[in-house]
């Protein structure tokens, strides 16, 4: 018969349930080697998380800017008026001007750093604004704003923008930002 109800083979079960033998745990070289191998993939991964991260950041102002240009040319075709949209490298803020541009004032982080060559060519500019007529169109000589990250220059984005239409487009910044006259078109490649 397959079911045997003795003593001897109740205790084999019990001792089988309850795991009472020579396995109790991990050993020392087991869980060594398990913070070894931990250990050697965050220092593979570390690096990438904190690139990703600072990209993210610079997208995310290069976005804000761009849809802060964007809604204030829209509001300007709309409600028939003259928009300014004015941003504050400073402080980081952009505003517009009359108030009624832009649905609500964005204040970007602090650990970006925004460069631009709209303004004064000569220095870099804190405050800038751009203007749209009622038509929607840039009412000024086109120009460059780059977005990088405060602590490091290796991740730049850049965005363009046209005189007359205000055509806008975005890319990677491959040039040099420590003069304003250097910030070119043509350094602004697409991703």
């Amino acid at each position: 018969m397959w079911f045997n109800r003795s003593k001897k083979n109740k205790n084999f079960e019990l001792t089988e349930i309850l795991c009472i033998g020579k396995n109790k745990g991990f050993t020392l070289a087991e869980m060594l080697i398990v913070v070894i191998i931990i250990g050697i993939l965050s220092a593979i991964v570390a690096p990438n998380f904190f690139n990703w991260f600072t990209r993210y950041k610079i997208e995310e102002g290069l976005g804000e800017i761009k849809g802060a240009l964007k809604e204030g040319q829209k509001q300007a075709m709309r409600q028939g008026i003259r928009c300014r949209i004015r941003i504050n490298t400073a402080t980081n803020t952009i505003t517009g001007n009359p108030p009624r541009c832009l649905l609500s004032d964005r204040d970007l982080r602090d650990d970006i750093s925004i460069t631009t060559n709209f303004g004064s060519p000569s220095s870099f500019p804190t405050t800038f604004q751009l203007s749209f007529s009622y038509k929607g169109n840039y009412a000024g000589i086109g120009g460059k704003i780059v977005v990088s990250d405060v602590n490091s220059s290796q991740n730049r984005k850049c965005l363009v923008m046209t005189n007359g239409l205000g055509i806008m487009r975005t890319g990677n910044y491959q040039g040099d930002i420590d003069r304003s006259s250097s910030i070119t078109a043509g350094t602004c490649t697409r991703p």
